[in-house]
């Protein structure tokens, strides 16, 4: 009875060592990923990402006023793919891939920091000034693409209207 017991307390023994490594590997991919979505919660991700599903449906809707009438299934559509539940694992392995646990929460202080707080509260604004001073000078010289468009349609053959702003294309 006593080597029976012996047998199996050196079998757990065993197994608890063996098994010690991949426990380990374990606690740390955990308590990484627990950085990760930390750092995704602090930076509030998933409201950002929310937000980009709406503007990529308005951008859509833009280039083709036509979908206008769709706007619904193209929400859904849009959603179901860049769902924060399914986009939640993937962006935290990615963060593990590229970043330590220990960057992961020095990343986390720094926007922490109040310097790092300005520079959260002003990214949006950022972003959004450059983007605007962009599209206004995109729209500004849009004849330059109009013309590279026309020119390489005469290059291949034959020119065909160029869809004018909206969509559509000019009546001949």
């Amino acid at each position: 009875m006593k080597r029976t017991i012996l047998k199996a307390a050196t079998a757990i023994a065993v197994s608890v060592v063996l098994a010690s490594p991949a426990l380990a590997q374990s606690s740390t991919d955990d308590t990484h990923a627990q950085a990760a979505r930390q750092l995704l919660a602090y930076l509030n991700t998933e409201a950002r990402m929310n937000l980009a599903v709406q503007q990529i449906v308005a951008l859509q809707i833009e280039r083709d006023p036509r979908l206008g009438r769709y706007k619904p299934q193209l929400q859904e559509y849009v959603g179901k793919y860049l769902a924060w539940e399914q986009l939640l694992p993937d962006i935290i392995d990615e963060y593990k891939k590229t970043f330590t646990e220990a960057e992961i929460r020095e990343i986390f202080a720094f926007y922490n920091s109040e310097l790092g707080r300005k520079a959260l509260g002003n990214m949006d604004r950022i972003i959004r000034e450059v983007g605007k001073s962009r599209n206004d000078l995109m729209q500004k010289n849009a004849m330059e693409l109009r013309t590279a468009i026309e020119a390489e349609q005469r290059r291949q053959g034959g020119l065909r209207p160029t869809p004018a702003a909206g969509g559509e294309t000019p009546k001949q």
